[in-house]
C-alpha cells in the first residue's frame, strides 16, 4: 500500500506509522519528501515503512500501479486528495479519511477510515480482505468519472463552436 503524502500539516502522518506498525505483514511506502516531515513521525517509522522521498513521475505512476492500493489521508473536510484521484484513474482502490466531501467524490472502490491508529488499522484491514471487489469497483468509479469529463468537455466544446 503506497500513502501519497506531502509531509504537509494535514497529513496525520504519525497516526499512520502507529497503524503500520500494528500490521507487520503489510509492506507500506510513503512518497514526499522527508525532509518536509516532522521527525518524531519518522523516528517511529516501524520496518514495514519504506520512504520513497519525492520520484520522478514514471516511478511514481509505476509505483501505483504495483501498490494493491494508495492511501491518502487528510484531517481536514473538503479537502480534495489528489492521490486518490490518481489511484482511481489507474484503477486501484483507495484509503481515504471519512469525511463527507471524500465520500462524495469516492463512493466506490473507496475505503473512509476514522483518523485514528485504529481507524486506519481497520481500513487496510478492510483493504486487504476485500482488496479484488474494491479493485473492480475503483474501475468502475474510473470509468464513471471519464464519461463525465467527457459530457463536460463536450458541452464546453460546443459552448465554444457556438461562440465562433
Amino acid at each position: 500500500i503506497t500513502l501519497v503524502c506531502t509531509f504537509a500539516h494535514d497529513e496525520p502522518v504519525d497516526l499512520f506509522m502507529e497503524a503500520a506498525r500494528g500490521l507487520p505483514d503489510v509492506q507500506f511506502y510513503v512518497t514526499g519528501n522527508p525532509a518536509d516531515a516532522d521527525p518524531r513521525a519518522l523516528a517511529a517509522k516501524p520496518d514495514n515503512v519504506t520512504l520513497t522521498g519525492f520520484i520522478p513521475r514514471a516511478r511514481y505512476v509505476g509505483l501505483l500501479l504495483a501498490s494493491d492500493a494508495v492511501m491518502t489521508l487528510t484531517t481536514r473536510d473538503n479537502t480534495m486528495q489528489r492521490g486518490a484521484y490518481e489511484a482511481i484513474y489507474l484503477g486501484r482502490p483507495v484509503i481515504t479519511s471519512d469525511h463527507a466531501f471524500l465520500r462524495q467524490e469516492f463512493p466506490l472502490g473507496t475505503v473512509h477510515v476514522e483518523l485514528t491508529v485504529a481507524g486506519i488499522r481497520r481500513g487496510v484491514e478492510a483493504l486487504c480482505r476485500d482488496q479484488a471487489s474494491l479493485a473492480a469497483a475503483a474501475s468502475a468509479l474510473r470509468d464513471r468519472k471519464l464519461a463525465r469529463w467527457n459530457e463536460v468537455s463536450d458541452c464546453l466544446r460546443a459552448a465554444m463552436a457556438a461562440t465562433d
